[in-house]
Formats: structure tokens, C-alpha cells, sequence
């Protein structure tokens, strides 16, 4: 006696939900920021931008740009924390470019630099390319700006990729930066939010 056989075929779909508005999803990218870094750490893209000498965070905006956040338009004072376009010191200096951002609402904290191996796995834990990382002294007027460009191993652990100008250099390990600056504290901006 033959028994019949069913065959019951299985189809799962798998789909991706995301749990952010869509004005978040599609306002910034830290893909096109950080590859923008990548293209641009060890060179001046003066067909779009001007050259600076200190260019870190003239360098960090670039990438904000070109990840999608939009400059303001408005003429404004230097010292603006309210616009953030080329030739502001919300585009150009470290410390007023973190005052535009904090007024913009975008996360920032601030760590003093004691322990860089545990500091550093925190940060590869909560940041992502097109996040931007700052250093300051104790008086924490911020001095330096860098970006992630992605991850990257250091003494056979991961840590976050970083490029920056001023020194251009786009394969800088976070750990061995923090083991080696002088920079008392860093400060991470969130712009990843996806």
C-alpha cells in the first residue's frame, strides 16, 4: 500500500523594520559621511571647500555635509551657534561647532580619558561611522575633531577607525589615539541614530 506524502513548503520572508522616523533614516547617512573622510583624509577638496590651515572640524563638516546634513544659508556672526555653513566657526572651529550641534539637539558626553582600553570599547559599543569624536583639556573648550570611518583592530582587540585633517590621516585605531594624546577628554557626538 502506497501512503501518500504531503510536502508542506515553508516560506519565510524576512523584512527589515526600522523603529526611527523617516525624516531620521533619511537625513543623514554616516556610510556617505565616513566614505567622503575616506576619499578626502589625505587630500583638500577645493573644487567644493576652501583649504584651512587647522582644518580639523572645517574637515569634520565636510563629511556632515556630504553624509546629508544641510548648511544654513544665513549670513550670521562667527561665533553663531544658530547657523553652521563654510567660513562660521560652527563649520570651522571646534568649540563653536560644539555648541551648534549641542543647540541643534545632537547628543553629546563628555569622558576624561583614564583606562583608554575599556574607554575605547565603550565607544566602539554605542558609535558608528559618521560620528564625530572631539578632544578637549580639562577646561573642556574642545580642540580637535575627528570622524569614524569604521573599525579597525588595535593589540588584536576592535576599536573604531577614526580620519581626521590638520594631520590628514584616515587609519587612525581610537584605543592608540587615546593611549597616546595629551587631550585630558573626548567628547562623542551621536549622529548616528539608526
Amino acid at each position: 500500500m502506497k501512503k501518500n506524502k504531503r510536502v508542506v513548503r515553508v516560506i519565510i520572508s524576512v523584512c527589515a523594520i526600522s523603529i526611527c522616523p523617516v525624516s531620521y533614516v533619511s537625513a543623514y547617512s554616516g556610510i556617505d559621511a565616513a566614505k567622503y573622510a575616506l576619499d578626502w583624509a589625505k587630500g583638500y577638496n577645493t573644487s567644493k571647500y576652501y583649504k584651512a590651515n587647522f582644518d580639523c572640524t572645517n574637515f569634520a563638516s565636510q563629511c556632515l555635509e556630504a553624509g546629508g546634513k544641510k548648511r544654513t544659508s544665513k549670513s550670521a556672526d562667527y561665533n553663531s551657534i544658530t547657523q553652521w555653513r563654510p567660513h562660521l566657526g560652527s563649520w570651522e572651529n571646534a568649540n563653536i561647532f560644539k555648541n551648534y550641534w549641542k543647540n541643534q539637539g545632537i547628543n553629546v558626553k563628555s569622558y576624561t580619558i583614564t583606562g583608554p582600553t575599556a574607554l575605547a570599547w565603550k565607544l566602539y559599543s554605542n558609535y558608528s561611522s559618521g560620528d564625530i569624536m572631539q578632544y578637549s583639556f580639562s577646561d573642556d573648550i574642545s580642540k580637535h575633531s575627528q570622524i569614524v570611518v569604521g573599525q579597525t583592530t588595535y593589540a588584536g582587540r576592535p576599536t573604531l577607525r577614526m580620519a581626521q585633517h590638520t594631520n590628514g590621516r584616515d587609519d587612525i585605531a581610537l584605543e592608540n589615539y587615546l593611549e597616546a594624546t595629551y587631550y585630558e577628554k573626548i567628547k562623542p557626538f551621536k549622529f548616528v541614530v539608526c
